[in-house]
């Protein structure tokens, strides 16, 4: 944020009404915005789009602890983010619950970004109002993998069971070309978390394959007693 804005000016006198906010963050914008107080009073009913700043190249130099100031006051405040490259997204869902980053956040734009099933869990935790989310997906998690194959519907659904409670819309991301196959079975996890899931979004390119094999997935002998609940789960092009 250089001369002659190099402090929160612009953000002075408009909390009450400003709707959408988007940052470039570097090193000195974060330092700026978190000796600023700005958005400490947690106001949820805004977007904000942040990406980092390319030019400047240095976010991956903010400490732990500043990064986790900046997601509590400023993406903690927010109903709507978005994120462009920006810092390890890992790093970022573990800290939320510890300072209630994602309290109000109700969809997260990622397109870039893939998750793991069990990444996708801890950020239901994190963000407990999330309605929507735009990410990738890459596999189970390595917290997820030990669990026997025949397991882990069961487990999933008494452990995580409710825990998105208000999730609803998953837009799978194509960022990086990925085809249908391994969709299937994170949906089906997925519906048996979070109650109110009922729609997954995807490319016109995917969405014919993912809906025969996720009907040939649901008359298997691991998934079938789930079937009314998964079935239950829309295909949408988007």
């Amino acid at each position: 944020m250089p001369y002659p804005f190099a402090d929160d000016v612009l953000l002075r006198g408009n909390r009450a009404t400003l709707r959408s906010l988007s940052l470039r963050l570097d090193r000195a914008t974060v330092a700026m915005l978190n000796s600023s107080r700005v958005f400490e009073d947690k106001r949820n009913n805004f977007k904000v789009s942040i990406s980092k700043d390319i030019r400047a190249n240095d976010i991956h130099l903010v400490s732990k602890v500043d990064m986790n100031q900046f997601i509590g006051n400023m993406v903690g405040s927010a109903q709507s983010l978005e994120l462009y490259h920006m810092i390890p997204f890992n790093e970022l869902i573990a800290a939320a619950p510890q300072i209630h980053g994602f309290k109000h956040l109700q969809n997260l734009y990622a397109d870039w970004l893939e998750l793991s099933v069990f990444n996708m869990l801890c950020l239901f935790k994190a963000a407990p109002a999330l309605v929507k989310i735009t990410c990738g997906i890459f596999n189970l998690g390595a917290e997820l993998e030990g669990i026997a194959f025949g397991d882990l519907p069961d487990y999933i659904a008494s452990t995580y069971g409710n825990t998105g409670k208000h999730f609803q819309v998953w837009n799978k991301s194509s960022y990086k070309g990925t085809d249908c196959k391994d969709t299937i079975e994170p949906v089906i996890l997925l519906a048996l978390a979070c109650p109110k899931f009922c729609r997954i979004e995807m490319s016109s390119d995917f969405v014919s394959d993912y809906r025969t094999r996720m009907a040939e997935a649901l008359l298997s002998d691991k998934y079938s007693k789930y079937a009314s609940r998964v079935s239950k789960v829309r295909s949408y092009v988007c």
